[in-house]
């Protein structure tokens, strides 16, 4: 009886290495071990409704960015030297020149506001400032925010300043203008001169034409009333405001 005890622990010594190298072959085969406790334990869950398909993704237009407001640049005030400046009102005398140490630029500008503002029509017109030019024309400019045209309507309230002939007075406002010369123009009766007002109308008279053109201002002789006075025919000059009139 001992002996088949003996032997029986023997075999079982033999087979529990076997046993081992039989699964270590296993995992070398690619299959994995097993807890037959663990593998008790597992649930087998079945779900219902349809399958889920990932789809590819849908493109997203992103929103067009708003386009940014410029930043404001305040507008730059013109140079009151630049020709054809809305703000300038040119005075000219055809019979003499201003005499400059008597009407001072700034005594000038002093003398006209205190003048425009002594009316109730035109105290909201200011000259701001009044020079000279070469040609010993005086130029009045007016405030930025009003023009030379706004500012000729009312100096018929202190022109009498300089002392002058009104019809040897003449006030323009510095526009874009294209000037067209007439030749032998009759200068009227001895003695006497056609003014720019009769000038004009008998111009419209022999020519219908330029009652279709704008004129800046009323015809102008190119001598002075004087000068004229002993010659009977000279020349006008006619101020257009578009290339188009003078052609």
């Amino acid at each position: 009886m001992d002996g088949i005890v003996a032997t029986l622990g023997k075999l079982t010594k033999e087979v529990k290495p076997l046993s081992v190298r039989m699964e270590d072959r296993q995992t070398k085969n690619g299959k994995a071990k097993t807890n037959p406790e663990m593998q008790s334990k597992v649930n087998t869950m079945h779900t219902t409704g349809s399958i889920y398909r990932p789809t590819l993704a849908t493109t997203h237009h992103m929103p067009k960015p708003s386009k940014q407001m410029s930043p404001y640049h305040a507008p730059q005030p013109k140079n009151p030297m630049q020709p054809h400046h809305q703000s300038c009102l040119i005075i000219i005398m055809h019979s003499t020149e201003l005499d400059q140490k008597v009407l001072h630029p700034r005594a000038l500008v002093t003398f006209i506001n205190n003048t425009l503002t002594g009316s109730e029509e035109s105290q909201h017109i200011r000259v701001a400032s009044a020079h000279y030019n070469q040609h010993q024309n005086l130029i009045l400019m007016t405030r930025e925010d009003q023009t030379g045209a706004k500012l000729l309507k009312y100096t018929h309230t202190f022109t009498h300043i300089f002392r002058v002939l009104e019809d040897t007075l003449e006030l323009m406002t510095d526009d874009q203008r294209y000037k067209v010369q007439i030749d032998k123009v009759w200068t009227g009766e001895p003695g006497m001169v056609h003014i720019p007002e009769e000038l004009l109308e008998e111009l419209e008279y022999a020519n219908p034409i330029l009652k279709l053109v704008k004129l800046i201002t009323n015809p102008k002789w190119i001598h002075s009333i004087e000068d004229l006075k002993n010659q009977d025919f000279s020349s006008i000059i006619l101020d257009l405001s578009t290339e188009d009139d003078a052609m």
